[in-house]
């Protein structure tokens, strides 16, 4: 367990990640009900699209509707969770409870 908090810690200071905890203690919130994926791509007119997982299988969504509420949820689950330097914070002092 410690070495997959270090390798979060370590991923987390690249430029490109952002790793943020939502913590048990916030409450619930709307992203419980399963995990998905929202996939942006930068080229002019290629579609974004989200992966979500369900019980039964996975589900692409592709309506513009429906990535729109997927992002919602996204961003309202990142309001909800702790800042980057808090998560990094909390992911530190878990690691040290697993040892030296």
């Amino acid at each position: 367990m410690k070495a997959q908090l270090q390798h979060l810690l370590d991923a987390s200071e690249r430029s490109n990640v952002t790793i943020q905890v939502l913590p048990f203690s916030r409450g619930a919130h709307a992203s419980m009900f399963g995990p998905y994926v929202v996939l942006g791509f930068p080229e002019e007119g290629a579609l974004d699209v989200v992966l979500a997982d369900n019980p039964t299988g996975s589900t692409w969504l592709e309506r513009e509707a429906e990535v729109a509420r997927y992002r919602d949820l996204f961003d309202a689950a990142r309001t909800s969770a702790l800042s980057p330097v808090e998560s990094r914070t909390l992911i530190h002092r878990r690691a040290k409870e697993h040892g030296p």
